[in-house]
């Protein structure tokens, strides 16, 4: 298979030129990925292209191997256009909370990486904060939410500041945390990070 073709694709089809568009709409619903994420998560980025693939009847819900979607957008293609779109169809479709192997839904992977935006348009699409996943890394420990939050490791932006408002995020849509949470929260606070530790101190 030419990959860079169909890489190029979605470059052509926004500049106009269809030519390729039923030949990437085959490689597409043939594509069967054994140790690789499936061609869609590698090969679109926009709104337009998102679109017409739904329209032609691409189902979006495609897995990687590790069982993540494309909604986890892992590489950080989608702008928030396109991100928007994409977790309505997954909301539409049931979907907005499909995990990984290991629990970690879209909403985790957002909270954890500190994309705020990404992540409250996951939860205005009814994404749940109450999901948990078990790391086999560790020994199939439990992660909630909002210790991802507490832990948040962002791709761009000062960690505590990102951790703050990624706690101030959740609790708009709902969480308040009994005093056990609390404390196990309190618990994964670095040493350095006081004004984390005081924040949840004071407003949780």
């Amino acid at each position: 298979m030419d990959e860079s073709r169909v890489y190029e694709w979605e470059s052509k089809f926004l500049n106009g030129d269809h030519s390729d568009d039923n030949w990437f709409l085959e490689k597409i619903r043939s594509d069967s990925p054994e140790n690789e994420d499936p061609l869609l998560f590698k090969s679109v980025s926009s709104i337009e292209s998102l679109i017409f693939l739904e329209k032609n009847g691409i189902n979006l819900l495609q897995r990687a191997q590790d069982g993540s979607t494309i909604l986890m957008d892992n590489q950080d293609r989608f702008d928030t256009q396109a991100y928007r779109w994409l977790a309505n169809y997954f909301r539409t479709h049931d979907a907005i909370d499909i995990a990984e192997e290991e629990g970690i839904t879209p909403l985790a992977s957002k909270i954890r990486f500190g994309e705020i935006d990404k992540a409250r348009i996951l939860l205005e699409n009814g994404a749940s904060i109450g999901a948990v996943a078990k790391i086999t890394r560790y020994g199939g420990k439990e992660l909630d939410i909002p210790t991802q939050a507490v832990l948040s490791n962002p791709i761009e932006g000062e960690a505590e500041e990102t951790a703050i408002q990624a706690l101030k995020l959740l609790t708009e849509y709902g969480f308040k945390p009994n005093n056990v949470q609390k404390e196990h929260m309190l618990s994964r606070v670095g040493e350095s990070k006081n004004n984390l530790r005081s924040w949840i101190e004071k407003n949780l």
